[in-house]
């Protein structure tokens, strides 16, 4: 399943209580991943995650999109993010040692209700800077994330996240999570 792009005039109607709790779990996501506690981040996904950042491409608008869904950064899903986060404890993750320092900025929230009534879809905007060591030269990524949360157990989980990145190179060697 793969996080769908809401239409701008659907599912408007949500309570501000609700938007208020998605807006707080994203906070909350958002000092997870900045703090490394990846383990409790897990937490947060749901068993049938789908977890991707397509790659994309320059083309000149008569050549049609410029993201490329046949071509990604990276396509997950909750066993391979578990291979990922189980790695950065070794020594083979030798990039993250010592780690870097991200911080993840959320914006742009619009929240619409999803098809079934335990779902919600979210677009969002990003930011995350990094830096790394002692090197005076600092990383940024921004773009646009497209989010499916579902309530599981009383508790907003996301199912499915689609990020795109603004930038169609990336500069970083290493990316750990959007």
């Amino acid at each position: 399943m793969n996080a769908q792009i809401p239409s701008e005039t659907a599912g408007l109607f949500l309570s501000s209580d609700t938007q208020n709790e998605i807006t707080r779990f994203l906070y909350h996501e958002a000092f997870l991943l900045d703090r490394r506690l990846y383990k409790e981040w897990l937490a947060l996904l749901t068993d049938d995650i789908v977890y991707r950042m397509p790659q994309r491409s320059t083309r000149e608008r008569k050549d049609g999109s410029n993201m490329t869904d046949d071509t990604a950064f990276y396509e997950e899903d909750m066993k391979s993010l578990r291979l990922r986060i189980e790695r950065l404890g070794t020594k083979s993750a030798w990039v993250e040692d010592p780690p870097t320092r991200n911080r993840h900025f959320i914006s742009n929230l619009f929240i619409q209700a999803g098809s079934e009534d335990t779902e919600v879809h979210v677009r969002s905007n990003f930011l995350l800077l990094r830096s790394r060591s002692d090197s005076t030269v600092n990383y940024e990524m921004f773009g646009e994330r497209f989010d499916t949360l579902r309530k599981v157990n009383q508790e907003w989980k996301v199912c499915a996240r689609t990020i795109y990145p603004d930038q169609a190179v990336l500069g970083v060697l290493n990316l750990t999570f959007v």
